[in-house]
């Protein structure tokens, strides 16, 4: 799970901006809302609000970079893997990026912290707290003068002379220290291996309005057996009339015009396609007074598209887990669809979270939602995002917060012109 991200001077942030999710001394929901590790209460859910342009999509793709840059996701072979400065000021485009992340695997906590500029990296230390004392994994810093990485790795790693050595040299400037580790011939350790593990499988990429999760879930559906009977039943209860679901392998040739121009480009294509491709086409099977019909996936809603593959992910949050990050999670969904996929994800869930961009204001209003939960995303002046928490603004608990916010008491709202053109 993740307690804190902090980030600075990347995409519209400017000055560092942080998204909490330790719970305050709120007790709403506190059985099924809130996870303790020793003595850290966690939110299993963060919402984050604002205007369109505020920044909340920014914060949660930096989270997801950070994610993707740690666990070594990027083409070690690319240079290029960082993201935008703040770039309204002349002087925050000199500047390097930074970020930090506070995260838990199991109970173990873990702190990490880095410092990029031009891809290179400037500054990395993760530390990790079996049984609550600090442990350092490993600190590096940048020598301007040998143009390299200099790499300090703690004794509790127990890592060999070798190990040290290799790791060190196979540490590009632009890719992390895990990272390398990942993609590299390494002798085993247990720290990192649990670094892989939490970092490539436990958080997932970030889901955004145009991701093709039905693609994601047609993937797991071939690895997961139990997965089939899990999103049929989640499909069912949400109203969508489907008693089954079939997944054929078709396959189709490329127009002959097309693989021509390929043949032709062969010597510039490191791995050129086949003619033929076998893509998975996806049935439903709908049942309905007494008559059942299988229609192919093109020709469901996209509703139905998107709650499939949030089945899905569903069934990972409730047995492995896993974060669920999610840029505008309510995108082509009736509202009472969101709010079941969150309720459903809560009573159900132990060690998962829910991490995502919102403008389904209704979820102001709901029980389950605190306000230590909402994050609420505004640019100032300078046009630089603001991140802030609403149970930072101390209105009474009898105040409704949708209220607040739709009267611009938080800020996060379009400032609207006049209606007369």
């Amino acid at each position: 799970m993740i307690q804190e991200f902090r980030v600075k001077n990347c995409l519209s942030v400017r000055d560092e901006q942080v998204l909490n999710f330790v719970a305050s001394s709120d007790d709403t929901a506190e059985d099924y809302l809130v996870v303790s590790k020793g003595n850290v209460r966690l939110l299993k859910v963060g919402l984050i609000y604002g205007a369109n342009a505020s920044g909340k999509s920014n914060m949660l793709l930096a989270l997801g970079w950070l994610i993707r840059f740690m666990g070594g996701w990027f083409d070690p072979r690319r240079t290029d893997v960082m993201q935008a400065p703040f770039l309204l000021n002349e002087e925050s485009r000199l500047q390097p990026t930074e970020m930090g992340l506070v995260f838990y695997i199991g109970d173990v906590r873990y702190e990490y912290s880095m410092v990029i500029k031009e891809n290179t990296v400037l500054k990395e230390v993760l530390n990790r707290y079996p049984l609550g004392r600090p442990a350092m994994v490993y600190s590096r810093s940048w020598n301007e003068d040998t143009e390299s990485s200099e790499i300090t790795f703690g004794s509790t790693l127990k890592l060999t002379a070798k190990q040290k050595n290799t790791l060190t040299g196979v540490t590009l400037p632009h890719t992390s220290v895990i990272a390398a580790y990942i993609n590299n011939n390494i002798e085993r350790n247990e720290v990192f291996d649990e670094l892989k593990k939490y970092l490539r499988r436990q958080i997932l990429p970030v889901a955004t309005a145009n991701s093709k999760l039905e693609k994601f879930c047609n993937g797991l559906m071939k690895m997961i057996p139990s997965l089939k009977e899990f999103v049929i039943k989640v499909l069912s209860q949400a109203d969508f009339n489907i008693s089954d679901l079939t997944i054929e392998e078709q396959k189709t040739e490329l127009p002959e015009e097309v693989w021509k121009e390929l043949q032709s480009l062969s010597d510039y294509i490191e791995n050129p396609p086949d003619r033929t491709l076998t893509e998975d086409m996806l049935f439903f099977e709908h049942s309905v007074l007494n008559f059942k019909q299988q229609l192919p996936i093109d020709l469901e809603s996209a509703g139905t598209n998107r709650m499939y593959g949030l089945a899905a992910i569903l069934y990972l949050l409730l047995h492995s887990g896993a974060v669920m990050l999610s840029d505008e999670i309510e995108t082509s969904l009736h509202y009472d669809l969101v709010r079941y996929f969150i309720m459903l994800f809560l009573l159900n869930s132990d060690d998962s979270q829910l991490i995502c961009t919102t403008h389904s204001l209704l979820l102001l209003d709901e029980p389950f939602v605190r306000r230590d939960c909402i994050h609420i995303c505004r640019k100032d002046s300078a046009g630089a995002t603001e991140v802030v928490r609403a149970s930072e603004f101390g209105l009474r608990k009898d105040v409704s917060i949708l209220t607040a916010y739709r009267e611009g008491k938080l800020g996060g709202i379009p400032n609207l012109g006049g209606m007369i053109l």
